[in-house]
């Protein structure tokens, strides 16, 4: 189409100011009205450009859990007793909080993820609590091994805005009902649906836990009654069958208890103390397998039991955590020196 000379258009301009000024047709009969084509969705500004308001939250959040642990490390355990310490945590405490520092505020600075304050507050006032000052200098740090400190507000600090299939560095950034799969500390993962058996899951294949991990739970990333072992969605186990080694392998709510598949006992979750064991993954937090209180052979207790529920020994030389005990998970509060329990760090 040619275009139209100056004048025509001015003139053009003007005829249209002139019969909008009354000096055309009253009639509306003729005007047909403007059509753009298909309907187009209105697109509002989400200001995803501007600074999130959230930003710093990642860094509260990481300084408050495992901050927590960074502090009570280095206030309480020596250069060579840190190097020392069998807790990969708690040896890597402060790489591990900046790390998820980092972690937590590139998702929120990207617009992935935001605090749930309820949540993000409870999961703070469980650490707090743990590492408060009537604790000690290391009592933190024994309290921390011999309790749940990750309670189920943590996994819900953050609430992720991701949709299927978008970029993640853990399951706070996609939205409730997909999880994180195929991430890593260098790496972004997707967020999907929980997978499917023999489907991919968890974390990267051949990649440790990251950081930000150790601070937020991941949540299940198989579906039904499936489990995540090692990076594949597998079948659980029945109830009262045999074999198990942790609690996902066991379907229909069951725990891994005297490594078989058990019904959750009652009145807890896991054994209290008084209850027959074969490893200290079978007692309630704050307990272990106690070798040395041999279930009596009388049919009560349960098949493979080899010992009773006991609590965590204090850290005190008149305690005992030698042979049969040797090796035990929980046996001390702190850590076992010899035959005697210890603080976990005696620095200053």
């Amino acid at each position: 189409m040619k275009k139209l000379p100056l004048l025509t258009l001015t003139a053009l301009s003007a005829s249209g100011i002139l019969w909008a000024c009354g000096g055309g047709d009253d009639s509306d009969d003729s005007i047909v009205p403007y059509d753009a084509g298909p309907d187009v969705p209105i697109r509002y500004d989400t200001g995803v450009d501007a600074p999130d308001p959230a930003l710093g939250q990642g860094t509260a959040f990481c300084e408050g859990t495992l901050g927590l642990i960074r502090n009570a490390v280095a206030s309480c355990c020596s250069v060579a007793e840190t190097s020392s310490l069998s807790v990969d945590l708690f040896k890597n405490a402060a790489s591990y909080t900046t790390k998820c520092e980092q972690t937590l505020e590139r998702s929120i600075g990207q617009h992935r993820t935001s605090p749930k304050s309820q949540d993000f507050d409870a999961c703070l006032n469980g650490y707090a609590a743990v590492f408060s000052a009537d604790a000690g200098a290391c009592g933190g740090l024994d309290k921390y091994r011999s309790i749940d400190v990750l309670s189920p507000s943590c996994a819900t600090a953050f609430i992720g805005k991701g949709e299927e299939n978008d970029p993640c560095a853990g399951d706070f950034d996609c939205t409730p009902g997909t999880v994180c799969i195929g991430y890593s500390d260098t790496a972004d993962g997707k967020c999907q649906t929980p997978a499917p058996q023999n489907g991919t899951c968890g974390v990267a294949s051949g990649s440790g836990a990251p950081p930000v991990d150790f601070a937020i739970s991941p949540g299940q990333s198989c579906s039904g009654n499936l489990y995540c072992a090692n990076g594949n969605c597998q079948p659980t186990l029945i109830v009262e069958d045999a074999g198990c080694t942790s609690d996902p392998m066991c379907g229909n709510g069951g725990l891994c208890l005297d490594q078989r598949c058990s019904p959750p006992p009652l009145p807890g979750p896991r054994y209290a103390a008084g209850g027959y064991c074969h490893t200290s993954e079978d007692c309630n937090t704050g307990l272990f397998c106690d070798q040395k209180i041999v279930p009596p052979n009388d049919g009560g207790a349960p098949p493979g039991a080899t010992g009773t529920c006991a609590p965590s020994l204090a850290n005190s030389a008149a305690e005992g955590c030698g042979a049969p005990n040797t090796g035990i998970d929980h046996v001390c509060l702190g850590r076992c020196d010899g035959a005697n329990c210890q603080p976990l760090c005696t620095f200053p």
